[in-house]
């Protein structure tokens, strides 16, 4: 039996349902994980599904799994060392967790969907596939390497050692419009998934955010190109947080669950925060 892989990284995760699913009585849609794939080379995944799926959180939960799986896979020898190996790696990394979903998707799929009995109210579907529809956002931290593959509106931040905060992967503004949002299950996927990485020795500390949380944790700012979300200096509170040995999920949680976040989104919200331990 192999040794296991020992994380360099302390990790603390909060998630709760959003008062839009509390009022409904529906469940947290969000998913996440973590897992130490090699001992320098630690994999993050957050999933948001699609509230007006019915199968939303088994789809999100499918997603992670099909990260890790990935992750496994193409990094369980350790990290790449140049920029070509880690282009190459990410470009199998995405292929693998795409296949991976929708091989577990067409083995779930219920064949009687189109019947009525398992959609919700409102809920439109262009194949068997989209009852699961999830967003996905997966971060391989590999110091000083940086890499992340992203579906939908999901958001990432880094800090730096200097104290900065940089959002490498920002939601789109309009991404409440119908439509707006691509899914894992969504025909465009391919083409609309971001993968890059990035090496950067500065990074210390890595977050990763459902949109849920972006009008409470984020800003908008005007440049040359128009309107765009960014990571204010108040966003440094949470990595000051998880520096902490005392952090915990719970006290995350109960910060979500609050009267303050509550009125930000009626989305369901999610953060894992990785700072170096």
């Amino acid at each position: 039996m192999g040794r296991a892989a020992r994380s360099r990284w302390r990790v603390v995760a909060g998630s709760v349902a959003g008062p839009g699913h509390f009022k409904e009585g529906r469940a947290n849609d969000d998913r996440w994980l973590q897992e130490a794939v090699h001992d320098d080379v630690q994999l993050l995944a957050i999933a948001d599904g699609a509230g007006s799926r019915q199968g939303a959180g088994e789809g999100a939960q499918l997603a992670v799994r099909a990260a890790a799986y990935a992750a496994r896979q193409v990094f369980a020898g350790g990290a790449p060392s140049t920029p070509e190996d880690w282009q190459q790696a990410l470009g199998e990394f995405a292929s693998r967790t795409f296949r991976k979903f929708d091989e577990a998707v067409d083995q779930l799929a219920p064949a009687d969907l189109f019947a009525g009995s398992a959609a919700r109210p409102g809920e439109r579907l262009r194949s068997k596939r989209d009852h699961f529809a999830t967003t996905l956002t997966a971060a391989v931290l590999a110091d000083p390497w940086y890499a992340y593959l992203t579906v939908g509106d999901g958001f990432m931040a880094v800090r730096r050692a200097d104290g900065g905060v940089h959002l490498l992967v920002a939601p789109p503004l309009d991404r409440v419009h119908a439509g707006a949002t691509t899914f894992l299950t969504s025909a465009g996927r391919n083409e609309a998934a971001s993968v890059r990485h990035a090496y950067d020795p500065g990074i210390d500390g890595v977050a990763l955010c459902t949109d849920g949380l972006a009008e409470a944790c984020l800003e908008v700012e005007k440049s040359s190109t128009g309107l765009h979300y960014a990571a204010p200096p108040s966003f440094a509170v949470w990595f000051e947080f998880a520096d902490s040995d005392t952090a915990s999920g719970m006290d995350l949680q109960r910060k979500f669950d609050s009267r303050e976040f509550a009125m930000t989104s009626e989305d369901d919200k999610t953060m894992v925060l990785a700072v170096k331990a």
